[in-house]
């Protein structure tokens, strides 16, 4: 992925670049104000203005969507979960005891909590 001369190997990390340069690019900071502007520009509800607000919007979404296609591509299609590392992952997460609050009470889940963490077991 190439932006602003620059080659990115990681996908993941220019998607975050991409995300984050569309919130803080100078040439973006003016297109927001372009939208501002012409959004104040309509009169008794007729905005001849949203020619230009569409053009703009349209403009800032093709980079996001470039970076989303992207990312998609390399990244998330053709994942999959790793269904017992992630049960043992829930198991040993000190939130599922919120569910217990309500028959056990706050403090007393607060207190298997402490338990449990402190043997290294599970919450179940």
């Amino acid at each position: 992925m190439h932006y602003y001369g620059h080659t990115w190997k990681l996908t993941n990390d220019s998607f975050s670049f991409v995300t984050t340069q569309e919130h803080r690019n100078q040439r973006q900071l003016r297109k927001y104000l372009t939208i501002a502007l012409a959004s104040q520009a309509g009169q008794l509800e007729l905005n001849v203005m949203m020619p230009i607000i569409a053009h703009t919007l349209f403009e800032m979404m093709q980079v996001m969507i470039g970076a989303v296609n992207a990312f998609t591509e390399k990244c998330v299609r053709g994942l999959k979960a790793n269904r017992v590392k992630a049960e043992g992952w829930l198991e040993k997460n000190a939130i599922v005891v919120t569910a217990l609050n309500p028959l056990i009470g706050y403090a007393a889940g607060a207190e298997l909590v402490k338990a449990v963490l402190a043997s290294g077991g599970t919450v179940r």
